[in-house]
């Protein structure tokens, strides 16, 4: 691994860390509307939400180049998916009593971030080390036609459930049970599969084709560049997204 791979995990960590710290020095309230809230600094804002991401790529980096997964049989790989898997749940199962036990101590932000990162991220990222091996039983499980499909649209889904979540509580905040469930996740499902089907793939091209000509690319390389964008084939380990997308919503 290379030497400075803590470097973006502290600095990402010092974002968070201003964040919460900043959300319980300006005494803000839990939500709001109209008014910035504890929740859209700690569970919303990119700042806060950064070190997440940098955990996932500092295991990616770590299963590039510390892992090796034909050394793995195929009993051990899936000892190691359901231990992911066991750690993940307890996580997700004991943090909200976890909240509450340090809500005086760390106040709301703070416990709010327990209870929504801190718990789940680590389960998380032993979880899809573990699955990318693609040695044990669980991952190919998950290399299943239909549930690829969701891993390509799984971060389409995770950019807008959070609007979602937010239009309805707003607009419908007597929406309740299993009905207001199925809805907000049948509009999720199409709306996701459609950003990600018709609105990502010629965004992405465009974009490729702009940092190649912008870092001083002829035409010939950006086209290459854009030849190497994943395509619907290249569906290797996509559902590692889908995974990642469901502990990002549970937690």
């Amino acid at each position: 691994m290379s030497k400075a791979w803590w470097l973006p995990l502290l600095i990402s960590a010092g974002a968070l860390a201003f964040m919460v710290v900043s959300s319980t020095a300006l005494n803000l309230p839990h939500m709001s509307v109209n008014s910035p809230c504890v929740l859209g600094f700690i569970y919303v804002h990119p700042a806060a939400r950064l070190f997440e991401f940098t955990i996932g790529m500092t295991t990616a980096l770590f299963f590039r180049t510390q892992l090796r997964p034909r050394c793995l049989s195929t009993p051990l790989s899936t000892a190691l998916e359901l231990g992911g898997l066991a750690t993940l749940l307890a996580a997700l199962l004991n943090s909200p009593a976890l909240r509450q036990y340090f809500l005086p101590i760390c106040g709301d932000a703070g416990s709010l971030w327990i209870q929504n990162s801190a718990m789940p991220v680590l389960g998380s990222a032993w979880l899809i080390a573990a699955l990318a091996t693609e040695r044990g039983l669980i991952s190919r499980l998950l290399n299943w036609r239909l549930l690829v499909g969701l891993g390509e649209a799984s971060f389409a889904m995770y950019m807008l459930h959070s609007l979602f979540l937010t239009y309805a509580s707003v607009h419908y905040p007597q929406s309740t049970g299993l009905s207001a469930y199925l809805l907000f996740w049948a509009t999720l499902l199409v709306a996701g599969n459609f950003l990600a089907t018709i609105i990502d793939p010629p965004l992405r091209k465009g974009m490729i084709r702009l940092g190649a000509a912008i870092i001083g690319h002829d035409q010939r390389s950006a086209a290459k560049v854009t030849a190497a964008a994943p395509t619907k084939k290249d569906t290797r380990y996509k559902w590692l997204s889908g995974l990642a997308q469901g502990c990002l919503l549970a937690g």
